[in-house]
């Protein structure tokens, strides 16, 4: 698998587009913006129509597919999301690099930030959006990059 590109799912409240004028929107434009200069393929919390009618069941299994599909994961908490910390708790047990973002002044709870794959969680500061969400980036890809040894040779089975 040479240089696969990166894929990054985020998690979150969903919202109908990143131009909401609520706070886990601007942080999620901030976002795109920062991994399509950096041309990291990721997936958004935006509605999507062929989710709609799916029964819980088949949502959660299309979810942790992509979870699994993912090379790193950022989940944003807001107040009031149940769903957040879930997709965390799923990452988690995929033991997939994380790091986690809580909006509106709510710091992420020790427990969340205590999972396996955390490797950063912190409170969105809105006059530092962008200069956070460039280190939380940069952070979770040296975490990726830190998974992807090279020096690992692939495993066969002759």
């Amino acid at each position: 698998m040479p240089d696969e590109p990166v894929k990054i799912y985020v998690g979150g409240r969903i919202v109908d587009h990143v131009e909401e004028d609520v706070p886990h929107a601007r942080v999620y434009k901030a976002l795109a913006l920062a991994l399509n200069a950096r041309k990291l393929a990721h997936v958004l919390p935006i509605r999507r129509s062929e989710f709609a009618g799916l029964p819980p069941r088949r949502f959660f299994e299309v979810i942790d597919r992509t979870i699994q599909a993912a090379d790193g994961i950022i989940v944003i908490l807001s107040p009031g999301d149940g769903s957040s910390p879930v997709e965390a708790a799923m990452a988690a047990g995929r033991r997939k690099p994380q790091v986690i973002l809580s909006v509106e002044h709510q710091r992420p709870r020790r427990l969340l930030a205590g999972l396996p794959g955390v490797v950063e969680a912190l409170t969105v500061d809105p006059d530092k959006l962008e200069s956070q969400i460039e280190f939380v980036v940069n952070r979770l890809l040296d975490a990726i990059k830190e998974r992807r040894d090279p020096l690992v040779p692939p495993f066969v089975v002759e």
